[in-house]
């Protein structure tokens, strides 16, 4: 059980640098100031977990970071799923499903189950807004 569990941690990765390859493509089309905005957001987030995750691997803990990192990770996934979801986003809503994925398997014993929930959700509208839009 413990090893499906460690599987979440390496998919919140991988989906935010899907993400962030997606989000360049995005910017080289569009120029637009949303795009640009949520590139660096997903650069930045996606260096963060990583540098989590590589400490979670060396020390065997995942508490490496201080909570408030955790709870600014968790508002920053709802926060830019939000905004993605309204301005039709897919990069944007991959990125915060890998956020959403990442904070709950950090929280799961606590809210890890409602943000998977969110993830599950998350992942389901950029699927269907991505069959409906495209990337553009």
């Amino acid at each position: 059980m413990v090893f499906l569990l460690d599987v979440l941690p390496i998919l919140s990765i991988v989906m935010l640098f899907v993400s962030f390859l997606a989000a360049v493509s995005d910017v080289r089309k569009k120029k637009s100031l949303t795009s640009t905005i949520f590139l660096i957001l997903n650069g930045v987030l996606f260096l963060l977990i990583l540098v989590i995750f590589l400490g979670y691997l060396l020390q065997g803990r995942i508490t490496l970071a201080a909570p408030w990192v955790y709870w600014s990770l968790i508002a920053t996934g709802v926060l830019a799923g939000l905004a993605a979801f309204i301005k039709r986003h897919i990069p944007g809503q991959i990125m915060s499903a890998g956020l959403l994925l990442f904070s709950g398997y950090v929280a799961l014993f606590s809210i890890g189950i409602f943000l998977l929930v969110l993830f599950i959700i998350q992942i389901i509208s950029s699927i269907v807004d991505w069959k409906k839009y495209g990337l553009e």
